[in-house]
């Protein structure tokens, strides 16, 4: 027997199959259907099906070996509790007889401490101050297990426990099971009669701390397992047995996403279990509640026939929805049940009535229909009758005569979203069509005469067209700019071309480099690799292209030897490997063996090298598995491996820093397509990586090394001058040979050098350490010098090199080799604390920018800190202007480079300041079934004083109170999340200040908690987690962030965690920063872009992507605020993206704060009505059929824009 899970249905007839086993238990097994076919089946975990907290996968027809076995055991050894039942028992024993200041609780392990334990958790939401009454709630003490909102676990309202203990007391069940229910268990323990017993099944496995075998068994209710096996199933039968049979009841909350069939099979189980324990007739089955969502009815009844569903709507504490005071209707939660309807009595005084029709309770809308002959009303408003169909339908709907069905009011007559997306026919839906099954679901794709496979039953429209450009990228060997949508699915639409034009042209096309910024988007490129290379496997089995990709990041997070992960700073962690990995250190080692080394690094070199990675799919746990498994370093193993990799996921420094590409990138082939993804910020992130800043602080350090360095090279001279002598030869043949060195030895590369000044001898004056240190020490001195200013000085490379050579006669040459000299000394003189040196490293390297580049940077002194504008504290910026600079080797050398990203707009800015030609460009807009984003711009409140962030009004008082007061509104009517943007740190603190004062901050914390990101990533973190928490228990929250800050560019807040963005005013830069005017002043001279056009450019493209964090999908909806009068205006306007702009309609561009809560509150409602992947079909997802139809191909070019 299969059962229906989406697309894919659980198989629940196993017998005679041998199932394999993961830390829950024995695996369920899976088919995925596409369309009416059914794919190869699988086995999964029976918990935790997403794979996130139970990786467990295995093909059913599956060989697996021996070495996967015993790895498999290792995991789920790994995922285990800590201790035994009995021992967490032992444990919360010794707990209980501490004082109440000395009782802890770490939530985040769910783990009551002794007091020794406290300084292990300290990092971790630890709750002090543990009380007797506070341990016989445990379940308001821990965390909720999980926060997707599939399997996540919510715990009921008192209402509701209070209304599950008087009916069963009242039908004289004395023993109750609660299954998933830790409320009613806790509240039958606490309850001072004793008239009830429970017993728990549940698997938490926190609450085998505080309750014994006698009354909690681990339990996994989604296959039947007992965690201890026997002694669990006995000591549940010995609860079952001693009373009359028909006085146990078990009361049945499973997580709603949860599998009914699945769930069925164990309720037969524990029912077969209650019948063999108290000897019950064969014939009836133990009394259930079962609580669940009402628009699930038909699957638990299709599983029990003589099961009801009863009225009353069941709360929840923790859940943002299924609470009773949230949703106008009340809670969707149902309670089923195969008691008779008639015993069980509903409140009245909640307005539950007894109908003598029915013969049960109905809720007070659900009135009776003579004509249905029921009570039909099940979602909370009162049904009417309509005769033309003969049924009862909402009262939102009426009947149409042309659709021949009841619609909505404000529907399209004969659109497609009103008839069956898969025949069209306007009398029935796609649930209810004969035909369904026999159309076409995404399988494989004709892009162009290219086939693609397509990971995904459906398709959105803006992915077909993405595909189609890219493709036609790829044939002409160019480079292209694409603006694509949030939340489109871009990064499947990127990854599934570009594979299959690899498949189809493998001499073409040899490898993908797809970059990205931060860790999570790596990750989440390489989550979406392994599905579609999965999809292969499924579709095509041993033919699947042989693909290797794996995701490269710094040691910090790819280390795995237990001495070095300790440390938590980047920097620390390359220099600890440094010490254990630097060939000399190697060497000393095979002298003596107590000097001590990597083994995970030696064992990779010694064997590593010679065995290739094996195809797969190696994200950054991959990565850190399969090197423990082997031995071998993972960081050392993936740097290696990218050479001969199919598709590398990497940071975009890896491509465009130069002092960094030259070590990890330079070998990768030229027939390679380079994807830059989130590239809406790539001109910064090119002039940050040729940009240098030299302070007072950094000159005395580098005085420092090179003290320390004239000690070293006399270390040397007494025990080991022949090393010296050896470098000098080879200083004199070239660079290149001089720098000849292991892997482990590159500290950076050079940043600018290129192959032909590297052969080049080094000029004699700094070929002997000593007359390098000596000529450096002179360069020194000049930058000592330059930095005694009173006015900021601004300059160019070739005047500074001038005055040098006229002050201390250093000439250009030799400071161009500076760099390079530098790490050949340190490498010779075997240093291990390399980053003691980095000032001195860092002056090396603004020796060789400084006379490689005559154009495109600029030197500015500025004599004080911007922050301390009274203390002298000079700064030397050597500032990169033009960010062609770094990324042109990239454009030069690669054949095809994807600029891409949701905001890029305008795309034109792009290839003017990046300085290429693009064979591409093109804009998407974002094809919806309902329109789910609403922005808007908000220019006054409702006292009509205009709202802006500008210079002259930041602190007049009623702009302050105003924007206070937009704040205050929506917090009243928005749920859930809101995410509050300023343009600057400084006009953030001010603004949250002047509130503070005029008390608008205790009005937003009436309905919302309050979270601010500051400067301290720590801080930063710890905010965003308590935000999440407090969206996620229905609290709500706001968080006040910054335009260019961590959250602006690396958080989603997709779904609940984000309902609206607020852009308190535009987010100009800094505009009398002496950097920025220089930029400006050569970009107008270099690429003719005025001031103003690039300061909006910038400010705007920051904007977007502030409010753009709202929407991460077209099923995800939010609200846009853009509150500055300055938006309305069309230079404003003109450079928001399309899929915005589309939205932005005239009467939303002067609304008062008044005028901006009516749009928001009528928008939420829209949104609040039901939406299902069915109203979708042939709007904004489609199939190959709807693909192949002229209509639809015209469609889609219309909704696409080429620049």
């Amino acid at each position: 027997m299969a059962a229906n899970i989406s697309d894919i249905d659980v198989i629940t007839d196993v017998e005679g199959i041998d199932i394999p086993e993961c830390a829950h238990g024995p695996a369920l097994m899976f088919v995925r259907y596409r369309g009416s076919d059914a794919g190869r089946k699988f086995f999964a975990c029976s918990a935790f099906r997403d794979r996130k907290h139970c990786s467990f996968f295995q093909w059913c027809d599956e060989k697996v070996s021996q070495e996967k076995i015993e790895l498999r055991k290792v995991i789920n050894k790994s995922l285990e509790p800590k201790f035994s039942h009995k021992e967490y028992r032992s444990r919360f024993q010794s707990f209980k007889k501490f004082p109440k200041e000395d009782k802890s609780l770490c939530r985040t392990c769910g783990l009551f401490l002794l007091p020794d334990e406290r300084s292990d958790h300290e990092r971790h939401d630890i709750l002090s101050g543990i009380s007797k009454a506070m341990l016989k709630t445990p379940s308001r003490l821990f965390l909720p297990l999980d926060n997707n909102k599939t399997y996540a676990q919510y715990l009921f309202s008192k209402k509701t426990v209070k209304f599950v203990l008087e009916q069963l007391k009242s039908m004289n069940k004395m023993r109750v099971i609660c299954l998933g229910a830790p409320r009613i268990h806790e509240a039958i323990m606490n309850e001072e009669d004793g008239e009830l017993e429970s017993y728990l099944l549940d698997l938490d496995f926190r609450y085998m701390q505080l309750y014994g075998s006698k009354s909690f068994a681990r339990y996994n209710m989604f296959n039947h397992h007992f965690f201890d096996g026997d002694a669990s199933v006995n000591s549940l039968t010995e609860f079952m047995t001693g009373c009359p049979h028909d006085s146990v009841a078990m009361v049945f909350d499973p997580p709603f996403g949860g599998m009914v069939e699945a769930l069925s099979v164990s309720i037969r189980k524990l029912s077969d279990l209650w019948k063999t324990a108290t000897q019950a007739p064969k014939d009836l089955t133990v009394s259930i509640l079962w609580f669940f969502p009402y628009f699930l009815e038909k699957r638990i009844i299709d599983s029990f026939t003589d099961f009801h569903m009863l009225d009353y709507k069941v709360d929840y504490d923790n859940h943002t929805l299924f609470r009773g005071d949230v949703k106008k209707y009340g809670s969707p939660v149902r309670i089923f049940t195969n008691l008779p309807p008639q015993q069980i009595v509903l409140p009245s005084d909640e307005g539950y009535w007894f109908c003598g029709v029915c013969k049960r309770y109905s809720a007070k809308e659900n009135l009776h229909c003579d004509v249905c002959d029921q009570c039909p009303t099940k979602y909370g408003a009162t049904y009417k009758h309509c005769f033309k169909c003969d049924r009862c339908v909402k009262p939102s709907k009426q009947h149409c005569d042309v659709c021949k069905s009841c619609q909505l009011k404000d529907h399209s007559c004969n659109s497609p979203s009103q008839g069956c997306h898969i025949c069209g026919a306007l009398d029935h839906k796609r649930k209810e069509c004969p035909n369904k099954g026999s159309h076409t679901e995404i399988k494989r794709l004709n892009i162009d005469g290219l086939l693609v496979y397509f990971p995904y039953d459906y398709i959105y429209p803006e992915q077909y067209m993405y595909m189609m450009e890219l493709k036609k990228t790829l044939d002409a060997k160019g480079h292209c700019a694409l603006e694509m949508p949030s939340g489109t699915g871009k990064t499947i639409s990127l990854l599934s071309l570009i594979v299959a034009y690899m498949k189809a042209n493998p001499l073409e096309v040899t490898k993908l480099i797809y970059c990205s910024r931060t860790v999570p988007e790596l990750e989440k490129v390489v989550a979406e690799l392994k599905n579609l290379m999965d999809y292969y496997e499924q579709q095509l089995g041993k033919g699947k292209p042989k693909i290797l990709g794996l995701a490269l990041s710094s040691r910090k997070n790819l280390c795995i030897n237990p001495e070095v992960i300790e440390e938590r700073e980047g920097k620390t962690v390359d220099a600890l490997c440094h010490k254990l990995t630097a060939s000399f250190i190697r060497a000393n080692h095979k002298r003596d063996p107590t000097v001590p080394v990597c083994s995970f690094y030696e064992s990779f070199d010694a064997h590593g090298k010679e065995i290739p990675l094996p195809e797969g799919v190696y994200g950054l746990d991959e990565l850190q598995e399969y090197g423990r498994k082997k031995g071998f370093c993972p960081y050392f193993m993936a740097r290696h491996a990218i050479n001969h990799a199919n598709i590398v996921v990497y940071s975009y420094y890896y491509l465009l820093d130069p002092k960094i590409a030259e070590v990890v990138s330079k070998e990768l082939s030229k027939k390679a397509v380079v994807v830059f993804d989130e590239a809406h910020n790539i001109d910064n992130v090119c002039i940050e990586s040729m940009s240098i800043k030299i302070t007072r602080r950094t000159l005395e350090k580098c005085q420092q090394n090179i003290d320390g360095l004239n000690k070293q090279i006399q270390r040397l001279k007494d025990c080991d001058a022949e090393r010296l002598k050896t470098e000098y030869q080879k200083l004199v043949q070239g660079l290149r040979d001089a720098n000849i060195a292991r892997e482990t030895d590159v500290i950076l590369a050079n940043p600018v050098l290129p192959d032909d000044v590297l052969k080049e001898a080094v000029p004699g004056n700094i070929r002997t350490a000593e007359h390098f240190l000596g000529f450096v020490k002179r360069f020194l001195e000049y930058m000592k010098i330059r930095l005694r200013v009173q006015h900021v000085v601004s300059e160019s490379p070739p005047s500074f090199l001038k005055d040098c050579a006229q002050k201390v006669c250093i000439e250009r040459k030799p400071l161009r080799f500076c760099a390079e000299r530098l790490n050949s000394l340190m490498r010779t003189l075997e240093l291990v604390e390399i980053q003691d040196y980095s000032a001195l490293s860092l002056l090396c390297h603004f020796a060789t920018l400084v006379s490689t580049y005559a154009k495109g940077f600029v030197l500015i002194i500025e004599p004080f800190d911007d922050r301390t504008p009274t203390i002298s504290n000079p700064i030397l910026h050597f500032s990169c202007m033009d960010a062609s600079i770094a990324i042109k080797p990239v454009f030069d050398r690669f054949q095809t480079v994807v600029i891409t990203s949701g905001t890029l707009s305008p795309l034109e800015m792009y290839p003017r300041i990046l300085d290429f030609r693009p064979v591409t460009m093109a804009t998407f807009t974002m094809t919806l079934a309902r329109t789910c984003i609403c922005p808007m711009v908000v220019s006054k409140g409702n006292d009509q004083v205009a709202m802006s962030s500008k210079y002259e009004t930041r602190e007049d008082v009623a702009v302050i109170r105003n924007y206070g007061n937009l704040l205050v509104e929506f917090c009243s009517i928005v749920p859930d999340g809101i995410v509050c943007f300023f343009t600057s740190y400084i006009y953030m603190e001010s603004t949250v200040a002047a509130w503070y004062e005029q008390g608008i901050i205790d009005q937003v914390q009436k309905h919302k908690l309050l979270f601010i990101e500051t400067q301290d990533a720590a801080e930063t973190s710890l905010a965003l987690l308590n935000y999440q928490k407090a969206c996620e228990n229905g609290r709500g929250a706001v968080l006040l962030s910054v335009a260019r800050g961590k959250v602006s560019e690396g958080i989603d807040f997709d779904h609940h965690f984000g309902r609206a963005v607020i852009m308190f005013g535009v987010p100009y830069v800094y505009t009398q920063s002496k950097i920025l005017k220089a930029r400006l002043e050569y970009l107008r001279d270099q690429y003719q872009i005025r001031e103003n056009d690039f300061l909006t450019f910038d400010a705007m493209r920051h904007a977007a992507q502030c409010v753009g964090r709202a929407l991460r999908g077209k099923t995800d909806y939010g609200i846009m605020v853009f509150a500055d009068k300055r938006f309305a205006r069309a230079d404003k306007r003109s450079k928001i993206p399309r899929w915005i702009q589309e939205h932005l309609k005239d009467g939303l561009c002067n609304l008062s704060t008044d005028e901006a809560v009516q749009v928001s509150k009528r928008f939420l409602r829209q949104m609040a009505q039901p939406f299902s992947r069915e109203d979708q079909l042939g709007l904004s997802l489609l199939t190959v059929e709807q693909l192949d139809q002229e209509d639809t191909k015209k469609k889609l070019q219309s909704r696409m824009q080429y620049v």
